[in-house]
């Protein structure tokens, strides 16, 4: 068997270009969600395939993950960024495949608002979908943002505005 060749200086350049492409990329919708820090963005389409707790089939919705602190609670908010697109976000918290809370239209606007205080600590799984489990037909974006504290006045702005 012959030893690998080494890589082209131009084959060594694609790959640190996709690299550094793949670091800088936003996350779209799924992944790790830290608490207290800037909002995320997501977008839904009808790809986005999860199965929260209670669902008889898999909805358009994306998976995040936050791990939490018991007794510490927090306030989980997601808000449409799509003003064009008739969009109703729904939040569900879920540990360990069982449901623990969830909301659809507590942050305005028809946006969603979870305060949660943990009665247990570890990983949880935030889904962030639509009202219904369907993603409109153009998709839709949001923001999810996870606070410290119980946060009852935190509200979304209407879609579009400032």
């Amino acid at each position: 068997m012959n030893p690998p060749r080494p890589l082209t200086r131009f084959a060594r350049m694609l790959l640190a270009t996709a690299a550094i492409a793949a670091s800088c990329a936003p996350n779209r919708g799924g992944g790790a969600v830290p608490i207290g820090g800037a909002a995320l963005q997501g977008d839904l389409t009808h790809d986005d395939r999860a199965q929260p707790a209670g669902w008889a089939a898999p909805i358009s919705a994306d998976a995040w993950t936050v791990d939490l602190t018991v007794d510490e609670p927090v306030t989980i908010v997601m808000c449409s960024t799509t003003p064009s697109v008739n969009f109703d976000p729904r939040l569900q918290l879920d540990r360990n495949g069982v449901q623990v809370a969830t909301d659809d239209d507590s942050a305005g606007n028809l946006n969603a608002r979870i305060v949660y205080t943990p009665s247990e600590s570890g990983t949880y799984t935030v889904y962030a979908a639509s009202v219904g489990g369907t993603a409109p037909p153009s998709g839709a974006s949001y923001t999810l943002r996870v606070m410290r504290g119980a946060v009852f006045d935190a509200t979304c702005p209407a879609p579009g505005s400032p």
